[in-house]
């Protein structure tokens, strides 16, 4: 006679979790979000939203001589920029068995929350990745062909952007040029694991041989979407947010401030350059806006200097690290926060004067409603219905800055967390 175990009868017991073990074990900081609520939101009516840059004042004036005339009438230097609104989208489909059976005790965690908690949280680091490292035409990464060779289902990401744009279960594609590129390899592989040490991307789906070109990486759908980040133009006036690149020659003046520091080590004496070159054309940068590795490098400038303080009767409390409320720099016009962003590329520090920087929204983010306020609709078949749901999210928005010559980068320093500089 045996007793009975859990062995035995193991069909007759459930297993159940805790909702705290659904969250997935992936990137959700969206610190770009948070830090947009501080800006001016512009509403976008029509095609877009335009806007003036005024580089420059007329200049009318001089010395004058006793009873002289005035001299020549100048005009101001102007350029016009255009923000179009971008539409971020989202959505799952559930069938309406699932939707009843999965919650309560039928389920291990309500399937409808769960559907919409992940779409959204999706969404929101889709907008959060995009903000950071577009540059006009969201691309997410590029392949480094010197690195990847041979017919293969893997890629070496180029730095600076390296994979810090890139999650595992993203869907991507290939394209052949960043603008009017044509497509490279079958359409939406999906990534199945990134090594973020070594920069090395597997995907899957049919093997592609990478070894003719820098091939541009963009979530599957999205190629060639004018949004704007801190690192692209706006339109195609070729303006740079926080982008060093060339512009176009009729506009120098729109360019941001640049320091390269060619792959030597952050110095305190650079941070202060930058920010002296955004004092002398008028900005007062109020933030820096790095990565991790930014952050360490800052951190390898004063570790040499580090001092425990000690109270009498006992031992120092040698705590290591840092708490991010922390990290400031001096400059003439108070302590400037150092603001980390997971998705900024390697040896890259940006130095922003955020009070220039605008949100252009002609819709929030929000579900797409019907009657009732509704977010599940009907799943269309064949002539008639199909016994399932379908539920979008939305944002039409867009991100521009008014004065890019008040922004400025420090890149290609020493980046040993992000970039893997030995």
């Amino acid at each position: 006679m045996a007793a009975s175990t859990i062995a035995l009868l193991s069909g007759s017991l459930k297993t159940s979790y805790s909702a705290k073990y659904w969250e997935a074990m992936q990137d959700a900081q969206t610190p770009i979000l948070a830090e947009l609520d501080e800006c001016p939101d512009e509403p976008i009516l029509g095609v877009g939203w335009n806007f003036p840059f005024h580089v420059s004042s007329p200049g009318n004036w001089k010395l004058n001589s006793e009873g002289g005339s005035m001299g020549d009438v100048h005009q101001r230097v102007e350029v016009q920029g255009t923000v179009n609104a971008c539409e971020f989208l989202g959505w799952f489909q559930i069938t309406e068995m699932l939707k009843n059976a999965g919650k309560n005790a039928g389920a291990f965690g309500n399937e409808l929350d769960r559907h919409t908690t992940e779409t959204m949280d999706d969404v929101t680091k889709g907008m959060q990745r995009m903000f950071t490292i577009s540059h006009g035409t969201g691309r997410l990464a590029v392949v480094d062909f010197t690195g990847t060779s041979g017919v293969t289902n893997n890629f070496i990401a180029a730095n600076n952007e390296g994979v810090v744009a890139l999650l595992e279960g993203d869907y991507i594609e290939f394209y052949t040029t960043d603008t009017g590129g044509s497509i490279f390899g079958s359409t939406a592989r999906k990534i199945t694991a990134i090594n973020r040490q070594t920069r090395s991307v597997t995907f899957d789906g049919a093997a592609i041989d990478f070894t003719t070109v820098n091939y541009g990486v963009y979530k599957a759908g999205s190629y060639g979407q004018l949004v704007n980040g801190l690192r692209g133009p706006e339109r195609r006036r070729h303006v740079r947010l926080v982008d060093p690149r060339p512009v176009a020659v009729l506009v120098p003046a729109l360019k941001c401030q640049k320091r390269d520091l060619l792959n030597s080590a952050l110095s305190e004496e650079s941070m202060r350059q930058m920010c002296d070159d955004i004092m002398r054309v008028g900005g007062a940068v109020d933030r820096i806006v790095t990565n991790v590795g930014g952050v360490n490098a800052f951190l390898t400038i004063s570790d040499g200097d580090r001092r425990y303080q000690m109270e009498r009767g006992k031992t120092a409390q040698r705590t290591l690290g840092y708490v991010p409320g922390d990290l400031l720099f001096s400059y003439h016009n108070g302590n400037l926060p150092i603001k980390i962003n997971p998705n900024i590329p390697g040896s890259e520090m940006n130095f922003l004067t955020w009070k220039r920087w605008m949100k252009f929204t002609t819709r929030k983010l929000g579900w797409l409603e019907g009657d009732g306020g509704n977010i599940l609709h009907l799943t269309p078949g064949t002539g008639t219905y199909a016994t399932s749901h379908i539920a979008m999210v939305c944002a039409e928005v867009n991100i521009g800055n008014t004065a890019p010559r008040w922004g400025g980068r420090i890149q290609n320093f020493i980046d040993k967390s992000v970039r893997g500089d030995v």
